[in-house]
């Protein structure tokens, strides 16, 4: 069974017994499914409202409260859904300030929140949710703290940056953490759990590794003379959840200067394709060299105003643009992020796409 959003407000409830085609009377979803036998949508006022699908009638509108957000208005980015293994509930998390949010339990069935747990610190509202075997739940977290109090990011100088999870109890709220600190983990999202939650892979702008490969039809290679292409790697870091460590790193890539993200209008439009593959690999062979020389750790990354560097961009670039396209491009190649991410096969293998491949 799922839900299908037609549009204006208008859903295709696909079950056993045909399709549904209904309105849950709200103006806007932030996020929709089924439980069970139960659909249940969540509007922008936070209230969650189930629908028996057998039935094909209301059972309840449950109030979960507004989301927090640091706009003038909450968006679908301020909750996160799930049900749970069993069918019986659904987890709803919302932000409720800086860094950290309230975990309700809905039981679908009687239409009640029958847990409510306050105050989770750091919480991540995103696809980063994992519910164990023992019905605990994994959640990824990160945020800036000053103590134990979550602060915004430009709130004094003592504030400190966690990294890590969560291991929530959703009956009792039991909460256990497990996080690295740090000054400025900007690249610190763990996301894309395996199944049972023991790996999360997180983005690895910390390296850019390069590889000539030689041109297998050219009969120039036997005598060492073959033209070779050059490719550029994009990696990630695998680390095991709670308690929190890394295991490898693992280049999972290879493209070519021409199918490598260009933005910030670095090559001119008006270029042949020679020279724009020419200048866009210089600058991802600046962009290597840069990476190499400062040796970053697994929690660093290059700050955005080094690449308006003059030897790292074409000189006759205007500086804005230096910094930012290839600051843009740095973000979109160099880190693989959750939506590169198209799921695990059990726990040994991820599927990853890159800029189309």
């Amino acid at each position: 069974m799922n839900v299908e959003h037609i549009g204006d407000g208008v859903f295709c409830i696909v079950h056993d017994g045909g399709e549904w085609i209904m309105s849950p009377g709200a103006k806007r979803i932030f996020a929709c499914g089924c439980c069970g036998d139960a659909a249940w949508f969540l509007d922008s006022n936070g209230t969650v409202i189930l629908y028996d699908i057998n039935r094909r009638q209301l059972i309840k509108r449950v109030p979960i409260g507004p989301a927090w957000s640091h706009l003038s208005t909450a968006s679908s980015s301020s909750f996160y859904v799930q049900p749970s293994r069993d069918k019986r509930y659904i987890f709803v998390l919302r932000a409720t300030g800086w860094h950290r949010g309230q975990l309700d339990v809905v039981d679908v069935l009687d239409g009640r929140i029958v847990a409510r747990h306050p105050d989770l610190p750091g919480v991540g509202f995103n696809d980063s949710v994992v519910e164990r075997a023992d019905g605990r739940l994994i959640l990824s977290a990160n945020g800036r703290f000053a103590g134990n109090k979550p602060v915004p990011h430009d709130e004094g100088s003592d504030q400190v940056m966690r990294l890590g999870h969560l291991l929530v109890d959703p009956r009792d709220g039991l909460v256990e953490t497990s996080f690295l600190e740090g000054t400025d983990l900007v690249y610190g999202q763990f996301h894309s759990p395996s199944p049972d939650g023991r790996y999360w892979l997180k983005r690895d702008p910390c390296i850019l590794p390069i590889i000539d490969v030689p041109d297998s039809k050219n009969i120039k290679r036997f005598f060492g003379k073959a033209k070779t292409t050059r490719y550029y790697g994009f990696s990630v870091q695998i680390w095991e959840a709670l308690p929190l460590r890394f295991v490898r790193r693992v280049t999972v890539g290879w493209l070519t200067a021409r199918e490598t993200p260009d933005h910030g209008f670095i090559d001119s439009p008006q270029s042949d394709l020679a020279f724009e593959t020419v200048r866009r690999g210089y600058q991802y062979d600046k962009l290597s060299e840069l990476l190499d020389e400062r040796d970053l750790g697994l929690l660093d990354h290059i700050h955005m105003k080094e690449l308006g560097d003059p030897h790292v961009m074409p000189s006759k670039t205007p500086v804005f643009e230096k910094w930012r396209g290839l600051a843009k491009n740095y973000h979109e190649f160099c880190t693989v992020a959750r939506r590169d991410v198209h799921g695990w096969s059990d726990n040994k293998a991820v599927w990853i796409a890159k800029n189309g491949f």
